[in-house]
């Protein structure tokens, strides 16, 4: 899970990511959906993008500038299981933990 901007972004497996507005915490609501290929294990906002930790060899970013319409702009094949995602704002770079082949 990771917390931005008023919004939760909620690491749902293989339901893929959620996103709720919790701007007002006596009143949540999921706004946003993305339904990953695999599974959503972790979770790294960014700015205006999502880097997603897909297990399934994937690392995928998300262009989440209108929470309720995440839209994938970007993935790149990772060896093994993908488990963990950290990007490192201004930097241009992603570390990502990963299991196996």
């Amino acid at each position: 899970m990771h917390v931005a901007d008023g919004y939760a972004y909620l690491c749902d497996m293989s339901r893929g990511l959620r996103i709720y507005d919790i701007s007002d915490p006596e009143n949540t609501e999921l706004t946003g959906v993305y339904d990953s290929p695999g599974s959503v294990k972790d979770v790294h906002i960014t700015g205006s993008y999502a880097f997603l930790a897909d297990s399934h060899r994937d690392l995928r970013i998300l262009d989440i500038s209108d929470p309720t319409d995440p839209v994938s702009v970007a993935s790149q094949d990772i060896p093994g299981i993908v488990s963990g995602v950290y990007a490192v704002e201004g930097a241009d770079v992603v570390f990502v933990a990963a299991k196996g082949q």
